[in-house]
């Protein structure tokens, strides 16, 4: 069976992920977006096992953390030289532009840090806008509507064979011929 179908719908779909990442303001460097991959799997007897796949990270842009599960405390100091969670905030803040100059650019890391994961005080926790989560909740309604395409048309194409098979003499000699 052609899967050429499986492949445009599954890209379909990637491409509705990466619409909704862009909607709710979540494509920072296009990362997660350009990650998306497919894989289609043929599991014989005309079933087919279709996954999209991303960088790891895409359970946090969909669910979001609590700030006791970020990997930083603002009240310690280790004397480490880097931090990953830093470093990775300070990409971010390059890529959208906030800031250029390094010095400028780590001191809006470390305040980003410490107000996600303030417990209380003047922090207020993690500072995330809860509505920019879920790209892949906001999306099921029209993921399932490319999946529901692709069914009708396997099924279309079954019914074609099955079409092309000879015809049993059981069946041509009814009763009410």
């Amino acid at each position: 069976m052609d899967i050429s179908l499986l492949k445009e719908k599954a890209v379909d779909i990637q491409a509705i992920l990466g619409l909704k990442l862009i909607e709710l303001k979540r494509e920072a460097s296009g990362a997660l977006i350009n990650s998306f991959t497919n894989e289609i799997t043929d599991l014989g007897n005309y079933a087919y096992d279709i996954q999209i796949k991303g960088l790891n990270y895409w359970k946090y842009v969909e669910f979001g953390t609590e700030g006791a599960n970020i990997p930083y405390d603002a009240r310690k100091r280790t004397g480490q030289q880097a931090n990953a969670y830093i470093e990775g905030l300070m990409r971010w803040i390059k890529i959208k532009g906030i800031a250029s100059d390094n010095e400028t650019v780590k001191a809006i890391a470390f305040a980003i840090a410490t107000k996600q994961t303030a417990k209380g005080g003047w922090g207020r926790g993690n500072p995330m806008d809860k509505n920019k989560l879920g790209f892949v909740r906001k999306t099921q309604i029209e993921r399932d509507n490319k999946c529901r395409e692709m069914a009708e048309a396997f099924q279309s194409e079954i019914v074609s064979l099955v079409s092309l098979l000879p015809k049993s003499k059981a069946a041509t000699n009814s009763v009410y011929s």
